[in-house]
């Protein structure tokens, strides 16, 4: 069995399932490069040479490669296109895409494996209607204070041409959700979580170890996060715990007053992007990570979390609930209750020996279930599924 799965993001899911896929089948990796970076997830790479196609090898590409190979500890079958916009429009990215399903077709792949959505995707598939092909749904909406006409374009296209496809999505939330929104047979879409994503192991920092009391909320700063709900529950929490402190780390803008926040001198705002070795020492730093989510479809952050044995208080939204066992792995309260949240994160920082104990059932679910070979080996029977 001959894959080629592709990305142009999520890369710190994407390489470790490509890794486990390429050790029971024959799978190549294609990163797909648009504009003038690579700069999603774990990778950090800027583009200097303006050489584009399918099947590119420069400067660029080769450090790339590199870096790949020292992150992941293994030398995976790597291919690069490179396009020069990321306009769906633009005839240069067409030229592109041509060249790439041409590519494809010589390459006598048996399938095409798509991780999320592009545009570009869209290019290829209308280019290349024949292949047999399975795509990875993220997201089957779009998130609250979001949004993207493009992706549900797209969305909408492979729906219409869901006979000849199949699905991965990453919760039974998100395939329900598919199926209910596009019509999907509920055969063509199979549930398969996210793995732990453990390749954030790279920059751990010996000289950093977990602080008595020290609270963690990352990641991209947007509406849906629920972000001044933590804000209100700090209050009570910092009342009822003097020790405790509160780190809030993610890009974006803040869409609430946070000025209290930013004036405690116990509150670490990094409201920056933050790279991947600095967010690695706080996650190493926290006592509890919190997502107190106003919606969600699955969660890379749980699954970061987790991937240093932190334990999560969530809320009970969209597939939360299907990745944190309620008080085996971590705590699960209602949406947008401020005080739920508070008395959920003080449970933990008030009993050291509960902490620990979520801690080894996390390691025990990112040691059996949530590790890469047992997502590859299912991933693998959709796509036998898919070939017949």
């Amino acid at each position: 069995m001959r894959v080629l799965l592709v990305s142009n993001g999520h890369f710190d899911s994407f390489l470790p399932l490509a890794a486990a896929l390429d050790s029971e089948i024959d799978c190549t990796a294609n990163i797909q490069i648009e504009q003038d970076a690579l700069r999603q997830s774990i990778l950090d790479y800027p583009i200097t040479c303006r050489q584009y196609g399918a099947g590119v090898e420069d400067e660029d590409t080769e450090r790339i490669r590199v870096g790949i190979g020292q992150l992941t500890g293994k030398e995976l079958k790597l291919v690069f296109t490179k396009y020069p916009t990321r306009s769906f429009r633009a005839p240069a990215n067409w030229k592109v895409s041509l060249e790439w399903s041409r590519w494809f077709r010589k390459n006598d792949f048996d399938l095409v494996h798509y991780n999320g959505t592009s545009m570009l995707y869209f290019q290829q598939n209308l280019l290349d209607q024949k292949s047999r092909k399975i795509f990875s749904v993220h997201d089957h909406i779009q998130h609250l204070g979001e949004s993207s006409p493009q992706a549900t374009l797209y969305m909408r296209y492979t729906a219409l041409r869901s006979k000849r496809y199949r699905f991965v999505a990453h919760s039974d939330f998100v395939r329900q959700g598919f199926k209910e929104e596009f019509g999907i047979p509920g055969e063509r879409i199979k549930t398969i979580r996210y793995g732990v994503l453990d390749l954030y192991h790279r920059w751990e920092d010996e000289s950093v170890s977990q602080e008595p009391n020290c609270i963690l909320s990352f990641g991209r700063i947007s509406p849906y996060k629920g972000l001044e709900y933590l804000a209100e529950a700090w209050r009570i929490i910092r009342n009822e715990n003097p020790s405790a402190r509160l780190i809030v780390a993610g890009d974006g803008e803040f869409y609430f007053d946070i000025s209290s926040l930013r004036s405690d001198p116990r509150v670490e705002l990094y409201n920056q992007h933050v790279e991947n070795a600095e967010l690695v020492r706080l996650i190493q730093r926290a006592s509890v990570v919190v997502l107190p989510y106003v919606e969600a479809t699955q969660s890379g952050v749980i699954m970061t979390a987790y991937a240093f044995n932190k334990p999560v208080v969530a809320t009970r939204v969209g597939a939360l609930p299907e990745v944190v066992e309620d008080g085996i792995t971590g705590l699960l309260v209602p949406p947008r209750d401020s005080v739920a949240l508070a008395n959920a994160v003080l449970d933990i920082l008030s009993h050291p020996v509960k902490q620990e104990g979520l801690a080894q059932a996390i390691g025990r679910k990112t040691s059996v279930e949530l590790a890469w070979r047992a997502i590859a080996r299912q991933t693998i029977e959709v796509y036998r599924t898919c070939l017949g």
